[in-house]
């Protein structure tokens, strides 16, 4: 954890949020491209910790990020959470402490236990977010000479919360005139992609031009892969791997997220099997990367723990071939505008095949990434912005987008090679 001469975005560690059971670990075991992990698991899962250090030792987990259990204070109370255990909040902030610095070998960060803005599942007013701010802050000087590795402790800033209230963090010094190590960004989870993006370049512009601009920071929750090489963060967590499996989908590089269902009868094209829309040699491709990673086929059709391994295999190949740099939204811009003028040039033209490949396409990029089973092309190098735009001109065409990427594919492919 102690990186000397950190240089902002140069290391990024992607943290895989929630336990692992048995059969999980054993299917990543037998996969050669596995790495070891790093695994997010809230310290009021204190049998799903002890279990983790089991698997540290044996090579599935590199180490642990612990966090505060705050959100579950929040929204259920701190009596529910207590249970009876705890006379006051403080109490349960010191026994917390007390936790993590005994597994302090283990860990690679530990969020400080933090004030959630608002009340749950009500509106949030502008005081709630200068209290959450205030009492958060507090805490985390109350925490931090009491811990082991204070360099690990995560200060924790919401989004909403007032860009002062970040300034507060990053001007502030230790008792020996070192700045703050780590800091935790926490978009809002009622807020689109976009918004959040857009929310997370501010604060990334605000920290690069601060007195502490090679601060650590963390991604608490962010779940767009695409948006990952965008920014400059240190390490980051998503629960995503477990949810797409609950629905019985996976993320691929290649295709985006698929639908594995056999069962469910899906009203769309977009929801069905994906082996059951994909044409022979796109079929024959998945079958291989499947194979590759020694899981058989049917377990991943059918067995949630073999999708969770699957998922998470690809997605620490897609984090190792998508690194930050600075260049990366600067180029995502440059594609913006392009694009733009390719679809004005199009339209201006009597080529009815580029009009319905440019609008399928752009169809397909907007709520469909994810859902839909993009071949060849990288949903990262499109904007929301320009898919939301398009989107709501073109409708949700789900089958007319379907056909396309079976139909019109080489000319998708040629259509990109010109930006």
């Amino acid at each position: 954890m102690n990186d000397d001469k950190y240089i902002i975005g140069s290391i990024q560690k992607y943290v895989f949020s929630g336990s692992l059971i048995e059969s999980m670990c054993n299917y990543l075991l037998n996969a050669p491209q596995f790495e070891p992990m790093d695994v997010l698991v809230s310290q009021l899962d204190r049998s799903g910790v002890a279990k983790m250090l089991e698997w540290a030792d044996r090579g599935v987990v590199k180490s642990l990020f612990i966090d505060s259990g705050a959100y579950s204070v929040h929204s259920m109370g701190f009596e529910k959470v207590s249970k009876g255990r705890f006379a006051t909040f403080n109490d349960m902030v010191d026994e917390y402490i007390d936790y993590v610095n005994g597994l302090d070998d283990k860990t690679i960060a530990v969020a400080q236990f933090d004030h959630i803005p608002g009340v749950f599942k009500q509106a949030k007013r502008a005081e709630d977010y200068i209290e959450s701010a205030k009492l958060s802050w507090d805490n985390f000087l109350y925490m931090y000479p009491k811990m082991r590795s204070p360099e690990k402790l995560i200060a924790v800033f919401h989004q909403g919360e007032r860009f002062e209230d970040l300034d507060t963090m990053l001007n502030w010094k230790d008792p020996n005139g070192n700045p703050l190590p780590y800091i935790g960004i926490s978009p809002s989870n009622d807020r689109s992609v976009t918004e959040k993006d857009i929310y997370l370049k501010e604060v990334y512009d605000h920290i690069a031009k601060s007195s502490n601009p090679n601060v650590k920071t963390h991604l608490f929750g962010y779940t767009s892969l695409p948006g990952l090489p965008k920014f400059p963060w240190y390490s980051c967590d998503s629960i995503s791997h477990r949810l797409r499996s609950a629905f019985n989908k996976v993320f691929t590089n290649k295709w985006g997220t698929i639908s594995l269902s056999t069962t469910r009868e899906s009203k769309t094209k977009a929801d069905k099997m994906f082996l059951e829309v994909a044409d022979e040699q796109t079929a024959k491709e998945f079958k291989e990367l499947v194979a590759s990673y020694n899981i058989p086929l049917e377990d991943l059709l059918n067995e949630s723990s073999a999708r969770v391994a699957f998922d998470i295999l690809e997605v620490q190949k897609y984090v190792r071939e998508h690194p930050y740099r600075p260049t990366n939204l600067m180029r995502s811009k440059r594609i913006f505008n392009r694009i733009i003028h390719m679809q004005i040039t199009i339209e201006t033209q009597d080529n009815e095949e580029l009009k319905n490949a440019l609008n399928n396409a752009i169809i397909l990029y907007h709520d469909l990434i994810g859902r839909i089973h993009l071949v060849g092309i990288s949903e990262e190098f499109i904007m929301p912005e320009f898919a939301k735009m398009l989107y709501e001109r073109f409708g949700d065409d789900e089958d007319s987008a379907l056909q396309f990427l079976r139909i019109r594919l080489n000319l998708l492919k040629e259509l990109y090679n010109q930006l």
